[in-house]
């Protein structure tokens, strides 16, 4: 039955949530370059099946990275996820571990027609989050420089897909994009050389509108088989962006920071983030309420970014993702674990970091399973991911991750009319 208060506390959330979606959801030295480590807006299903959702085609879920795919929403469809994430660093000096947590997208999705599905929500974009020293020397004194990131860069969609027939479906997403990304440098000299402390920060706030699109062709078989092909991109696009800088003296009394005062002020300096052209085709086949399988393939023109007019020398990305699910009787009434829907995936992504010649690359395996809950169309999604990223090659550092992933799905049927009063 339709339900304006549903609706308004929906929203409510949705924004409140806005504060909530944690902006350092990358903790990574890498991801210091560009814009940070890019993030998927996917959902905890995506996440399971390794990254894959171009052939991502479902009633009761949903699958934003495409938005041709709300054209399938029959359920009004309600979706949060939370991740945790452990690190372990190591390079030639030694080993380091962090770890992470907090919310990472909340969804709507909802019918307004058989042929027409809606949906808007929050996702990230990117996330910056890493923290490095270097002890060298200036005029045969040592110092210290230390260097920090934090931020990231999330957006807030509303889009639309239509069933054009039954076999073409086409959708648009259009977002608004806003984060602010905060960089750091400091020169620290001991305390008997003399030398005051200098540190440089910039703030980087973007604030834009942004379109990406998804297509998808799905071709039905006998005895429940399909087959769906979706492509999903944006074209490239110059995001509005405010800079400021600063400059500051400062030094230490019983470890607690006193700044004397900034040499060099730079504030609320306009400009653009030209954000690259990102094209993305995929498939799957499978069986209705029983298995599928498929594959992505992503490409990202990165070394086209641009901030301020400055080439940020980065590479282009290729990111191939391969996965696949099984349920074994979704009927099943007396035999829980066989209506669980079992994901499994792989990835590969060839990131846009290159340092001394040597490719920052990301692997990573995945499972999943989808929890149905009681007498209802909803779901408990949960994901578990192994990776490694980067090289000990060139003293650089080798990360390996887990990465624990919890999505909550509720299915309701809210637009629905009343027949009697």
């Amino acid at each position: 039955m339709f339900n304006k208060n549903k609706i308004v506390i929906t929203l409510s959330f949705v924004l409140a949530s806005s504060f909530a979606i944690a902006q350092n959801i990358a903790n990574t030295p890498y991801s210091q370059f560009g814009l940070g480590q890019i993030q998927k807006n996917s959902s905890v299903i995506s996440l399971g099946l390794g990254g894959l959702s171009n052939g991502l085609r479902m009633d009761n879920a949903i699958n934003s990275q495409n938005p041709a795919s709300y054209s399938a929403i029959q359920y009004t469809t309600f979706e949060v996820g939370a991740f945790s994430s452990f690190l372990k660093l190591e390079n030639n000096s030694g080993t380091a571990f962090r770890n992470n947590a907090g919310l990472s997208y909340i969804k709507l999705a909802f019918p307004i027609s058989k042929k027409l599905g809606a949906s808007f929500g929050l996702t990230p974009v990117s996330g910056m989050g890493y923290e490095s020293s270097i002890k060298t020397t200036f005029l045969d004194t040592p110092v210290t420089q230390i260097f920090k990131g934090e931020g990231g860069v999330n957006q807030f969609y509303l889009g639309a897909g239509y069933s054009i027939n039954d076999h073409w479906s086409f959708g648009l997403n259009a977002s608004y994009i806003f984060g602010t990304l905060d960089r750091s440098k400091a020169n620290e000299f001991p305390d008997s050389t003399g030398f005051l402390n200098v540190r440089q920060t910039n703030s980087t706030n973007i604030g834009s509108l942004f379109l990406n699109y998804g297509i998808q062709y799905k071709r039905e078989f006998h005895n429940d088989k399909y087959l769906v092909i979706g492509l999903n991109g944006n074209p490239g696009s110059n995001l509005s962006a405010t800079r400021n800088s600063v400059s500051t003296r400062y030094y230490y009394i019983n470890s607690s920071e006193r700044t004397i005062d900034s040499i060099q002020s730079t504030t609320d300096q306009k400009g653009k983030v030209y954000f690259p052209m990102i094209n993305s085709l995929g498939f799957s086949y499978g069986k209705t309420n029983h298995w599928m399988f498929g594959s992505d393939i992503t490409l990202g023109q990165w070394s086209s970014l641009k901030m301020f007019d400055v080439n940020q020398k980065l590479e282009n990305t290729f990111d191939v993702s391969v996965g696949g699910s099984y349920t074994p009787d979704y009927m099943s009434v007396g035999n829980y674990f066989k209506t669980v829907e079992y994901r499994f995936g792989f990835n590969y992504n060839k990131s846009y970091v290159n340092i001394v010649g040597e490719n920052i690359n990301q692997m990573s395996a995945t499972l999943g399973f989808g929890l149905p809950l009681p007498k209802t169309k909803s779901r408990i999604n949960l994901a578990l991911e192994f990776g490694q990223r980067g090289t000990l090659n060139s003293g650089l550092i080798k990360e390996s991750y887990m990465g624990v992933h919890a999505g909550f799905n509720f299915c309701d049927k809210w637009f629905i009319q009343s027949k009697y009063d």
